[in-house]
């Protein structure tokens, strides 16, 4: 079966569906491709979205990830962003994951976006140039089928189709080739927060959780610090002094991100499978010590996990422009600047240690992310959106972010329609033009 179609997106997380929509809202049509039977990626996992703030508690980010918000308060899914005391970031806006699916599905049937879920990369054909890409081959339920498009966006969030072009990238840091861990989010119910954070609370947020008539919270950042005779003892994964993250908008649940699986890289199977053993047996590890040892953990129990690892880092592509370190403690604003972002360069140990690093922009305002990091100057109808754009694995640490993800996901999207509609290669498209249509999807530039 062969499917046709303006624009190719292959990857439905976050980065992925805003690229489908704004290409779509923009007369395109756009085929969506997703290896699982469910959509948004890491935004299914329990994770709150953040940042669409900088540091001063500017807004950054808008556009299509805006509107998911506003879309999202509209059916209970989330109380918005809300200001965090004592943090690295400003906001932070909690959602419903759960809901945060239906909100993507009706706005991907809104735009006319055809959806194939559980179809699989297999590979692709190039043209006799190696200059642009002709069919992508995916793989599903025991058949093979063909994707034509005249542009295609890898969204895949490890770069697969990009790769299979065979262009150059990178993984992992300079030094060693470590990357960040990955971790299993879950959540546990009848927890007593306030009892908790009032021996362990570093930071945290307060909202109205949808039914609620009075605030509560709705994120924390809390230390281990109380418990490290008991960790060191008990041998337990944390290590000494953890700094860890929780969020919720239901009533006494919370989603916890604290798990840590270093050392494995989720391009490899094998270490994938390994991951999957790790993560279920530190969540265990971890509501069981909670339980007998944690104040406001006494009575919890466990009410769900994420449905895969998530993924903090894994190759980034070598595109016509790498956004550093540099560009990012500076705040640079480039001339051909489709997004922007506030969030700081979170690095958590490579080598699975408890430190988690974090850097700010030195004035504390947001950076800028240059078209020429969604593409290699040698493929003339590939862009990529997300966790893999062109950055160093320092500025990685920023651009990695949901949020973030969207915006160069919605950038990329209507690239693709440009070019496809004219006809012309990604790298020719006019930025003048691509930044008059991304403001006017409501993109801060």
């Amino acid at each position: 079966m062969l499917f046709e179609g303006d624009v190719g997106v292959i990857g439905a997380g976050p980065a992925g569906i805003a690229a489908a929509i704004a290409a779509a809202r923009l007369g395109a049509r756009v085929i969506l491709v997703e290896k699982n039977p469910f959509i948004g990626g890491n935004a299914s996992l329990g994770l709150s979205l953040h940042s669409f703030y900088d540091f001063r508690g500017e807004q950054c980010i808008d556009g299509i990830a805006g509107e998911i918000v506003e879309r999202l308060k509209l059916i209970g899914g989330t109380p918005g962003s809300v200001s965090v005391s004592n943090a690295q970031i400003s906001k932070v806006t909690p959602v419903n994951e759960d809901l945060l699916q239906i909100v993507f599905l009706k706005m991907l049937k809104e735009s006319g976006v055809k959806l194939l879920p559980q179809c699989t990369f297999r590979s692709l054909v190039m043209d006799s140039s190696k200059s642009a890409i002709e069919r992508v081959r995916l793989f599903s339920k025991g058949d093979t089928f063909e994707l034509h498009a005249k542009v295609y966006l890898d969204c895949s969030g490890d770069a697969d189709i990009y790769v299979a072009t065979e262009l150059p990238f990178e993984k992992g840091r300079f030094q060693d080739g470590l990357l960040q861990p990955m971790g299993q989010m879950f959540r546990l119910g009848n927890v007593n927060i306030e009892k908790f954070l009032d021996r362990a609370g570093v930071a945290v947020a307060r909202g109205v959780k949808p039914g609620d008539t009075k605030e509560s919270v709705v994120w924390f950042a809390a230390s281990s610090a109380p418990w490290n005779d008991i960790i060191a003892e008990e041998k337990l994964f944390v290590g000494q002094d953890r700094i860890f993250w929780g969020n919720s908008v239901l009533r006494d649940e919370y989603n916890i991100n604290i798990t840590r699986i270093a050392g494995f890289d989720a391009t490899k199977p094998e270490d994938m499978g390994k991951a999957e053993f790790i993560g279920k047996e530190q969540v265990f590890q971890i509501f069981r010590f909670f339980k007998k040892h944690v104040d406001g953990f006494e009575h919890a129990f466990l009410t769900k996990m994420a449905p895969m690892i998530g993924v903090r880092e894994t190759r980034r592509i070598i595109g016509a422009y790498q956004l550093t370190e540099e560009d990012f403690l500076n705040g640079v604003i480039f001339d051909d600047t489709i997004a922007r972002s506030g969030y700081p360069i979170d690095i958590h140990d490579p080598k699975g240690g408890s430190r988690t690093t974090f850097v700010q922009v030195r004035n504390h305002t947001s950076y800028g992310i240059p078209y020429r990091c969604l593409y290699n100057k040698i493929c003339r109808n590939l862009l990529v959106g997300g966790r893999p754009i062109s950055t160093t694995h320092e500025a990685h640490g920023a651009t990695r972010v949901m949020v973030t993800c969207m915006a160069t996901g919605q950038a990329a999207g209507v690239a693709a329609q440009i070019a496809s509609r004219h006809g012309i290669g990604v790298q020719e498209i006019d930025i003048g033009d691509l930044q008059r249509e991304l403001k006017g999807q409501n993109v801060i530039l």
